[in-house]
């Protein structure tokens, strides 16, 4: 069954870590301290492999979906969703110097 944000709102924190799935690998990680974590579980040559979308509510739960179906079609094309958000991280991150900077 897919998660709603009403049960979002009323997950409590538990002594322990707990998670409420929502599907296709996607949860939502509660932590003892209160915190909701979006993260998906996936699996790439073969390994099991976790990556995360954000923590709630600063990551609704339409924008997590919408995280993780972009991130599914990248898995599917057959290409490693972290490996391709940290080269965009990179790129966008040298953008700034390469105003300063020009190829000799």
């Amino acid at each position: 069954m897919a998660l709603t944000d009403l049960k979002i709102k009323g997950a409590r924190p538990n002594p322990k870590p707990y998670h409420l799935t929502d599907g296709n690998g996607l949860f939502l990680a509660i932590q003892p301290n209160g915190s909701k974590l979006w993260r998906w579980k996936y699996r790439f040559k073969g390994k099991f492999r976790l990556m995360a979308l954000g923590s709630y509510p600063e990551v609704s739960l339409a924008n997590a979906r919408a995280a993780h179906a972009e991130a599914r079609s990248k898995l599917l094309k057959g290409t490693h969703p972290m490996a391709a958000r940290k080269a965009e991280k990179g790129a966008s991150a040298a953008a700034p110097f390469s105003a300063f900077f020009s190829p000799l």
